[in-house]
């Protein structure tokens, strides 16, 4: 299967069978210790997110998987943004540090009551949380340690708009690294697909966020003066055809994802 399956028109069911035969044969490697540990985090994302997508699918309100359609897309995007990273072993030290730093800003928070089995002391937990992770890369692949720290020095400030690891816009990013790979290896590029991404996000987010629309198909008032709605109803078919082809897409990006993994040295 090439890398540019991810464009295929697919199902769901194909996408996810294609995927988990690649995610079977996907083992993390001590030279690439903890970027893969990264990778697998975002994988793990997709699957379950889709699996919520499919159950939600084949409810009573199939438009309700479109949160878990949204959040398979986001992970789907950067497994491929760490996948295509030019130090993939950096990058992924910086994705690992950057969400583990999330964690500690989260947990250091001022609350009435701490999460369960939460640090009394949140930046000790994340030196030795970072220490110790560094540590075992270091065992298994002497040297890699020593880049955990390095991300930390590396990581954008909180001041920096694109909310990830690379300080990078997600989507324009992809899409240059994408298509430099395949210009590189002899096959056409996929062109700008900014708006193709674009586009779908901004329906996922459209079904996603609480809004105050309601589509309403009459207004009416009674003799009294009361006030009735009435609602358009939505289409149950469409509803879960649209997150079932959402979730599609996302396998077929992890897919694209672990294959450019896959075939690193």
């Amino acid at each position: 299967m090439s890398t540019s399956t991810s464009s295929r028109n697919i199902g769901l069911k194909e996408a996810k069978e294609i995927y988990s035969e690649a995610r079977a044969r996907f083992r993390p490697s001590a030279e690439h210790l903890v970027p893969d540990i990264a990778l697998l985090g975002f994988l793990r994302d997709v699957e379950e997110n889709a699996q919520a997508v499919e159950i939600l699918a084949a409810s009573k309100l199939p438009h309700r998987g479109y949160p878990n359609a949204r959040a398979a897309y986001e992970a789907s995007q950067r497994a491929i943004l760490l996948a295509t990273s030019p130090d993939y072993d950096l990058d992924g030290a910086k994705a690992w540090v950057y969400y583990l730093r999330r964690d500690r800003n989260y947990l250091a928070l001022p609350r009435s009551s701490a999460p369960a089995q939460s640090p009394s002391d949140p930046e000790a937990w994340f030196d030795g949380s970072l220490d110790e992770m560094a540590q075992v890369w270091e065992s298994l692949a002497p040297g890699k340690g020593k880049l955990l720290r390095r991300a930390l020095a590396e990581l954008p400030g909180k001041k920096v708009r694109a909310e990830n690891w690379a300080g990078v816009a997600i989507v324009p990013t992809i899409r240059d690294r994408l298509n430099a790979l395949f210009e590189r290896g002899g096959k056409a590029s996929r062109g700008d697909t900014s708006s193709v991404y674009n586009a779908a996000y901004g329906g996922l987010s459209r079904q996603s966020h609480p809004s105050a629309r309601l589509e309403l198909s009459r207004v009416l008032k009674n003799d009294q003066g009361q006030i009735a709605l009435e609602e358009r109803p939505r289409d149950p078919v469409a509803d879960a055809k649209g997150v079932r082809l959402s979730a599609a897409s996302s396998y077929a990006e992890a897919y694209l994802a672990l294959d450019l993994r896959l075939k690193m040295p």
